[in-house]
């Protein structure tokens, strides 16, 4: 279990240590705000490839830690040949193949722990809580702020925040060898059963998320991520524009973290008191003030002091979505739900938003956080009316007939 919890630590320090840099780092190698959406438009397309990929082989029962692996050691490599790149071409080729390599990692971690902590169900051992495992890559995510901002107040630039990255996936690549075996066997039957009566884990992933309820919340999750998209490729030049120290930027960050750090904690007692439609239009509302405030006052303030929203944003982008995705998975697709989601819905609406936001940019900042505000509302709104629940249907039928049965 400590290996799985360090992996979350590690796979979040990677993603710390470029979150807030990569965009600053692009604009420092003379990259406009519509070159900087084409290059997220370009390298988001990663995203429609190998996370679906790899997590159908998970599901074909190859050890997700094999996987991790593979994964790490490939990010380290190409993350050198990005911070090597010197043209928008080779930056945007680099990164691209770099992001085939690393976009899997966050639905190969939860595919993962969703698997483990099943087979330990199944064996009568505790489990623990997901959000409890996350809560350790928001830790990971923090760390990378503290070295970034000495390294670079020691006179380096945005470009050390790009050997940090590989640092920590070569940590990765080390600690992927003493992750859990989730490598599941096969039924007898299943072994027996001819190839073309054996069902494909993304199919049936698809026929999954194409009931009405998960549906609706893909949809609205999608507008949601285009909204995200806005946010995460250009707060750090806004937080710039603003007059503040790029040296500053991560640790800003760091407010955010450390308030998400208490809501990630509580997600168990939130899901129990709003469930998760309440979580959802808490936190896609607050992700609309947010971009609001930011479009409306630009100024330092607004810049740091709109991190105190930053808690139930994390709850609809990183923790809701794989537990309601794992409540409507079955055990032969659970992590492929994960990576097809990961696919359709982030990646897709990332690779729009940050294309759209790219061109809307060169209008300014404000034009740029009211579009993203107004993608979130539509979020919000499918949200506040769709079939979003806690219940499965076949669990609300079971407790309509024993609320209101036959006479």
């Amino acid at each position: 279990m400590f290996a799985l919890k360090r992996q979350y630590f590690l796979a979040f320090a990677v993603l710390g240590s470029l979150m807030s840099y990569v965009p600053l780092y692009l604009t420092q190698r003379g990259l406009s705000k519509t070159e900087i959406g084409d290059f997220f438009f370009y390298t988001g397309a990663a995203m429609l490839l190998t996370p679906v990929l790899v997590t159908f082989l998970a599901d074909a029962h190859v050890a997700h830690r094999r996987l991790l692996s593979a994964v790490y050691l490939l990010s380290g490599v190409l993350l050198w040949w990005f911070y090597q790149a010197d043209s928008f071409v080779t930056l945007t080729v680099s990164y691209f193949i770099y992001s085939l390599a690393f976009v899997p990692v966050v639905s190969l971690h939860d595919g993962l722990n969703f698997t483990y902590q099943k087979q330990r169900a199944d064996a009568g051992l505790p489990t623990v809580d997901y959000h409890r495992i996350r809560l350790l890559g928001s830790f990971g995510f923090m760390l990378p702020a503290v070295v970034i901002f000495f390294l670079i107040n020691g006179g380096g630039s945005a470009a050390t925040a790009l050997i940090a990255g590989i640092g920590f996936s070569a940590f990765g690549l080390i600690n992927s060898f003493f992750l859990p075996n989730t490598r599941a066997v096969l039924p007898a039957t299943d072994v027996a059963a001819p190839a073309a009566r054996r069902k494909l884990p993304t199919v049936e992933a698809a026929k999954a998320m194409m009931r009405p309820r998960l549906l609706t919340f893909c949809i609205a999750m999608w507008f949601f991520h285009m909204s995200a998209a806005v946010y995460y490729i250009f707060y750090p030049g806004y937080v710039v524009s603003v007059g503040i120290d790029e040296k500053w930027i991560a640790l800003i960050a760091c407010i955010g973290v450390a308030v998400e750090s208490v809501f990630i904690l509580g997600f168990g007692w939130f899901r129990k008191k709003l469930g998760f439609r309440g979580i959802l239009i808490l936190g896609l509302g607050t992700m609309v003030i947010r971009l609001a405030l930011l479009a409306a006052f630009p100024h330092p303030v607004t810049a740091i002091a709109t991190q105190l929203f930053h808690g139930f944003l994390v709850l609809v982008l990183h923790l809701a979505p794989p537990v309601y995705l794992n409540m409507h998975a079955d055990e032969e697709y659970r992590s492929s739900i994960q990576g097809l989601y990961a696919m359709i819905v982030f990646g897709t609406g990332r690779m729009i938003g940050s294309v759209t936001a790219g061109r809307i940019g060169e209008f300014g900042d404000a034009a740029m956080f009211w579009w993203g505000g107004g993608l979130c509302a539509v979020a919000l709104i499918l949200v506040s009316l769709g079939p979003i629940g806690d219940r499965l249907p076949d669990e609300e039928a079971t407790a309509k007939l024993a609320e209101d049965p036959a006479p």
